[in-house]
């Protein structure tokens, strides 16, 4: 992806700032166990449920995606997660490709990026020695796109290290 389609993208999202509401979310097979399905309305929302039904995990996933944080994604286990915002959709698609894993992010349906879950892990847990691994250098030169370090409403995915 070059700079251009990486400026294009963000000028949209800054256009999506202006949207007033976060109309639904859809989340397929998170954690490899179930899916999440939520609508929206203007106002204030409330979400509720058990322990463990993924109310955080919605929030986090939200979070994330508001804020360009395509790369903790490698960090959650999902097929497919689309966001609807007024007059937006962004979508992120987790596929086997020669069995590597890769997110593909779409901004009104048009591809603004696709990214290597495992060097993305290896290079978010050691990025000195991973930087120069091939798919790194494009997003480390973009990393504002993929790890942005900023203030953020609602927490983001916390990386564990097992």
């Amino acid at each position: 992806m070059d700079g251009a389609g990486i400026a294009g993208h963000t000028f949209e999202l800054r256009e999506a700032a202006h949207a007033n509401w976060v109309r639904s979310v859809e989340v397929t097979s998170v954690y490899g166990r179930f899916d999440l399905k939520a609508e929206f309305q203007p106002g204030v929302n409330i979400l509720y449920g058990k322990n463990g039904t993924g109310k955080t995990t919605l929030l986090h996933i939200l979070a994330n995606i508001l804020n360009e944080e395509y790369a903790r994604f490698a960090f959650l286990l999902f097929d497919s997660i689309i966001v609807e915002l007024e007059g937006l959709v962004i979508s992120l698609k987790r596929t086997q490709k020669s069995g590597e894993a890769e997110i593909t992010v779409k901004v009104k349906g048009q591809q603004i990026l696709t990214f290597p879950v495992q060097k993305i892990q290896k290079w978010v847990l050691d990025p000195e020695r991973y930087q120069y691994q091939a798919g790194i250098g494009q997003l480390s030169r973009n990393s504002r796109i993929v790890l942005r370090t900023h203030y953020c409403p609602l927490p983001t995915f916390r990386l564990f290290v097992r």
